[in-house]
């Protein structure tokens, strides 16, 4: 069987000696350009397309089809082939990303008020390191219902499963090579056999973890990995497409549109997600992942037209602007929401076409031929410099909130004649309303100031299945509170 390479974005980026595989392939682009519409329609206008967030999870399985079809081209034995993965994903997603995190910082500072800058501080850093997913999933965040205002980094939480997912996979087909060599075994059913159990376990937990926490399932990288790991049988099962006839193919093809393109429509904020509801549109990518890996579709209407291909091919940083962009401009644009979604899809697609050649492109063609070592030390100040940026900010916020709680306790003792509640018996001839310097409590503190319930976690959240029961006082008269707002 020859050998051929599957590439995305003209690079070489997979090969699999288990498949028949073009150097080239248009339709894993239009693939992308698909996903990222999907995500920006869903976040720009989210009741046009409710269920667009599943443009991730198709995202999802393409990464785990390239990386998994690079990897089975390679013994993985010394581990130099490890390292060889690492640093081209390096040079790959990472400049783009740090990129638009300094830009993030720098803009949110100006832009936003002082209550944000300490939120978005530390999303920077989690993103930077990435960890991001994890630190929304502790805090329970609902990513698709949010009741605080979304952070400018919190769609990096998926860019965070991938970069952890990079990190072990390798590591995994690097185990069952070395295992297969020692028992003399085939290393495909080693590798197969690792893959699949990593899709039924971890679907299993997404499953479970869905139904009592879909908050933090949602981030879960244990509730999502099962995806990435789907994308990886795509690559292994790859060979026996071909023997397909090409109306089974093209079928095959067809219903994987429909599963993605129907779940969202059919899918909103309120379908419990992932769980069972993520086989839909994951099954789809992979149905349209080995459908077209023939090429029969390449020069149809929905993979040949220039804009679909530009669209697949600057993808991500299309994800990467389109967030903190949106999120900047509703507050810019606030007395103006019908112009906010308009205003960040033009400037997503601005600084997507700038950030394509001269950070992607220009960092991939620069480092191409340095070393892992080389690529590592460039990660390391790269992450060194956004976290260092972060922590600066963090230090002035922790400053300022200091010098106003100072402020606020000298107003306090001072007791002026229009201090507080005295400022309303009084009236507005006696006390106007003015521009305060001083408020007390301050902002920052205020959004911190909340009820013994929520330290307590006696509350409910969705699909609001847990009653908690919680006590305070022992006074003689028991006051029942039931319900929520």
């Amino acid at each position: 069987m020859a050998m051929t390479r599957v590439g995305a974005e003209g690079e070489v980026d997979a090969a699999a000696p288990v498949a028949q595989m073009r150097r080239f392939r248009p339709d894993i682009q239009a693939m992308r350009a698909l996903a990222v519409t999907l995500v920006v329609i869903f976040h720009l206008w989210p009741s046009a397309l409710p269920g667009g967030y599943v443009g991730v999870d198709v995202f999802f399985v393409l990464s785990g089809f390239l990386m998994s079809s690079h990897l089975l081209n390679v013994e993985n034995r010394s581990g130099k082939e490890v390292l060889d993965f690492w640093s081209r994903r390096i040079r790959r997603i990472i400049p783009v990303a740090l990129f638009v995190l300094v830009f993030t910082l720098i803009a949110g500072r100006l832009l936003l008020p002082p209550t944000r800058w300490s939120p978005d501080a530390l999303g920077v850093i989690a993103s930077a390191t990435f960890w991001e997913n994890w630190n929304l999933a502790i805090s329970s965040v609902q990513y698709l219902a949010a009741d605080d205002a979304p952070t400018l980094t919190q769609h990096f939480w998926s860019l965070s499963v991938e970069e952890q997912f990079y990190l072990v996979w390798p590591l995994m087909f690097a185990a069952a090579a070395l295992i297969a060599a020692r028992l003399r075994k085939s290393r495909l059913a080693w590798i197969t056999a690792g893959i699949t159990a990593v899709v039924v376990i971890s679907l299993l937990i997404s499953i479970r973890w869905t139904a009592v926490e879909p908050g933090s399932a949602y981030f879960s990288t244990f509730t999502r990995v099962w995806e990435l790991a789907l994308g990886g049988l795509c690559a292994v099962l790859l060979p026996f497409v071909g023997r397909l006839t090409p109306v089974v193919r093209k079928a095959m093809m067809w219903a994987g549109l429909v599963f993605i393109i129907g779940s969202a429509a059919v899918y909103s904020t309120s379908t419990a997600f992932p769980g069972t509801a993520a086989l839909v549109p994951t099954l789809g990518s992979a149905l349209l992942i080995a459908g077209g890996s023939v090429g029969e579709w390449d020069n149809s209407f929905l993979v040949k037209p220039q804009w679909i291909q530009w669209t697949g091919n600057a993808s991500y940083s299309i994800y990467l602007w389109h967030w903190p962009l949106f999120v900047l401009a509703s507050f810019v644009l606030l007395d103006h929401p019908a112009l906010i979604g308009p205003a960040a899809l033009v400037l997503t697609i601005a600084l997507s076409a700038l950030s394509l050649p001269l950070i992607e492109k220009r960092f991939r063609d620069a480092f191409s031929k340095k070393t892992p070592k080389q690529h590592f030390s460039a990660l390391a100040i790269g992450i060194a410099i956004v976290v260092g940026l972060a922590s600066l900010q963090l230090l002035e916020v922790s400053r300022n909130q200091r010098a106003n709680e100072q402020a606020a306790s000298s107003l306090q003792s001072d007791r002026p004649e229009c201090f507080g509640a005295a400022a309303l018996v009084s009236g507005p001839e006696i006390c106007p309303v003015t521009n305060t310097t001083v408020l007390i409590p301050t902002p920052t503190k205020a959004k911190l100031d909340k009820s013994d319930a929520y330290r307590d976690g006696c509350w409910s959240n969705e699909p609001f299945k847990k009653r908690p029961v919680c006590t305070y006082g022992n006074g003689p008269i028991k006051v029942a509170l039931v319900g929520n707002s």
